[in-house]
């Protein structure tokens, strides 16, 4: 499956990592992945970084922002903060057409516990 960036040729940065966070501890995964994407997007002379999870209602923005806008002040990189989440819907309609592959978990313990998933079966 394809990433929508790569269907429609969107010049951007993106960071996989295999990051096993504890159960509830959002602030560890949100701080870990936005400090790699930070140092990454610098490298490659980007101006800004953001982040996917800022479409998901799921997710704690106000969390997210306040680690991406430390991060950034760190990192010399702007954080480009901005809140996608009335764009969910649409987004799971579009990625359902194009055949995307979505992910229906955060990665954390905590969201594969709760859709009974096994780190063992994504991993």
């Amino acid at each position: 499956m394809e990433h929508y960036a790569f269907i429609k040729k969107l010049p951007v940065l993106f960071i996989e990592e295999d990051i096993k966070p504890e159960a509830g501890n959002c602030k560890v995964c949100y701080e870990t992945r936005l400090r790699m994407t930070a140092r990454c997007a610098s490298i490659n002379n980007y101006h800004f970084f953001s982040t996917t999870l800022l479409v998901s209602p799921y997710q704690k923005h106000d969390l997210i922002r306040e680690c991406g806008t430390r991060i950034a002040e760190e990192e010399g990189i702007e954080f480009l903060y901005y809140d996608l989440r009335g764009n969910y819907h649409e987004g799971i309609e579009t990625s359902r057409k194009l055949e995307l592959y979505r992910q229906k978990f955060c990665g954390c313990s905590a969201s594969l516990i709760e859709r009974g998933i096994k780190y063992e079966q994504i991993a």
